[in-house]
């Protein structure tokens, strides 16, 4: 089961790092006598804000996959156990009642 769930790294640090090279490369740009007013640089870095998060989403979403049949039980110790559902031949779940 683990070799389903892929990695996509740190997403999170993937955004804060999208953010701080384009606000950095804006400042850079600017020390090099590009014309860009206060007003476009906060637009740009306020669409960054509102981007990167965005992507950030999309990377985490393909980074996880989802599993439809699996079941939570407590085991004899109390302890919380998942697992592959048991499913009837025609797709349905099995139901299962435990004994006490």
């Amino acid at each position: 089961m683990a070799d389903e769930v892929k990695s996509s790294g740190e997403p999170a640090l993937l955004q804060a790092t999208a953010t701080a090279v384009v606000a950095a490369a804006i400042s850079l740009l600017v020390s090099f006598g590009l014309p860009i007013t206060d007003e476009q640089q906060n637009a740009i870095l306020s669409f960054v804000a509102v981007i990167a998060p965005l992507v950030a989403g999309v990377l985490i979403r393909r980074g996880v996959v989802p599993k439809g049949n699996v079941v939570a039980v407590r085991d004899t110790a109390g302890q919380i156990v998942a697992g592959d559902a048991a499913v009837q031949t025609n797709g349905q779940p099995v139901t299962v009642t435990p004994s006490v």
